[in-house]
């Protein structure tokens, strides 16, 4: 498939997936501001995060790994931007430990018929779970959580929860890596997105 037709395809997924939470979201907001907030959002800043999230800067951002700290960081900074209210538990984060594994070298070869073959990682193979010796059994990771408060007196204590996986699954031997563009970059982007047209908007559901 060409590069044109995928990133063709790669938008047209963001771009269903962002205006379906958005019906959601927007449906307790007045009318007149929710259309205006609609008509600002175009496919360019979605894909402006997906690339960034994207790119071999965040090396995949496996969860515990320093390039998704940093992927962590900039969601952070931008829900403050936007002036969403931090609910994590230092901030905008919220810690928690998981399993995690570097895949920092990786061999592969096969000895048929008294003949050896090499294979060459990146292109014949590449590796799945938790297949290298370093191992850490419990490392901390976590998740990025704002909120953007109601105004209705009761209602407000009621909750709609958008939210998106911001890890995928990193990179392997210093050769190759995932970019998780659609697992879940651009579930990332759909929430940034929310975040800077209710601020630029002044939006406050119900």
């Amino acid at each position: 498939m060409g590069n044109k037709r995928f990133k063709q395809i790669k938008i047209r997924i963001i771009c269903l997936f962002f205006f379906t939470t958005l019906l959601s979201v927007f449906s307790g907001c007045s009318r007149g501001n929710t259309e205006k907030a609609m008509s600002s959002i175009s496919h360019e800043n979605l894909i402006e995060s997906v690339n960034y999230l994207s790119s071999g800067e965040l090396k995949g951002r496996l969860a515990g790994s320093d390039s998704y700290n940093i992927a962590a960081e900039y969601v952070a900074d931008l829900f403050k931007k936007y002036n969403l209210e931090p609910l994590g538990d230092s901030g905008y984060f919220q810690y928690f430990s998981i399993e995690h594994n570097d895949l920092n070298t990786s061999k592969l070869s096969v000895v048929f018929n008294e003949k050896e073959k090499e294979y060459k990682f990146g292109s014949d193979y590449v590796c799945r779970g938790m297949t290298e010796s370093q191992y850490t059994k419990s490392k901390q990771t976590m998740n990025i959580v704002g909120i953007q408060y109601g105004s209705h007196p009761k209602l407000k204590d009621e909750y709609i929860v958008v939210g998106a996986h911001l890890d995928h699954v990193g990179a392997q031997a210093n050769e190759i890596f995932f970019p998780g563009a659609n697992d879940n970059a651009s579930g990332i982007a759909v929430i940034l997105e929310i975040a800077k047209v209710f601020n630029k908007f002044k939006l406050q559901p119900e």
